[in-house]
């Protein structure tokens, strides 16, 4: 009796997986908080890149605004890397942009990709990192450099970030815009 109601359940299993195939279209990248970003296989075009923000540095993070009481800009001379870092509170993001160039090129910012990196850090309590999000683990992001000369950086961005656990947060409309 015990095969056969099993047997039951496991035919009703493969059913019920079958059906829910059902032919329909696989979405690689479904509208939740978790997987809101951009398309990895249709990233942005130069002209969808058509957001502003406030200076120093904005962003939406999982869709809700964020903008950096603080930012400072640095130039690391032996790598030609633009190190941006702005905060709010206990909120940093950072971002490490190695030989980036003005006049509206875009660069990638995704998994495995070391010349352009979007970092985000939540401190707890006791300003110990409590969740760290990065794009060199996610699948989708971009920067659109505007400027990038001796006086000022001005740039675009969005990429998908995520930490060692899985865990995903997309950063949207980015904007900078630093002195140096």
């Amino acid at each position: 009796m015990k095969k056969l109601l099993y047997s039951i359940l496991f035919c009703a299993g493969i059913t019920g997986l079958l059906a829910s195939c059902g032919g329909k279209d696989y979405l690689a990248n479904p509208s939740s908080n978790a997987n809101a970003s951009v398309n990895p296989l249709n990233p942005l075009t130069s002209s969808q890149f058509t957001w502003t923000g406030t200076a120093p540095l904005t962003v939406y993070v999982n869709g809700a605004p964020w903008t950096a009481d603080t930012a400072i800009y640095s130039f690391i001379d032996s790598s030609g890397t633009n190190y941006i870092l702005g905060w709010k509170g206990k909120q940093y993001l950072a971002l490490y942009l190695t030989q980036v160039y003005g006049g509206g090129n875009i660069y990638n910012m995704q998994l495995k990709t070391y010349n352009t990196i979007g970092v985000w850090y939540d401190l707890d309590s006791i300003s110990s990192i409590n969740s760290e999000f990065t794009s060199l683990l996610g699948n989708s992001g971009e920067i659109k450099v505007i400027e990038n000369d001796s006086a000022k950086m001005v740039a675009q961005f969005y990429f998908q970030g995520v930490n060692g656990y899985g865990g995903v947060y997309n950063f949207s409309n980015g904007y900078l815009s630093i002195n140096k």
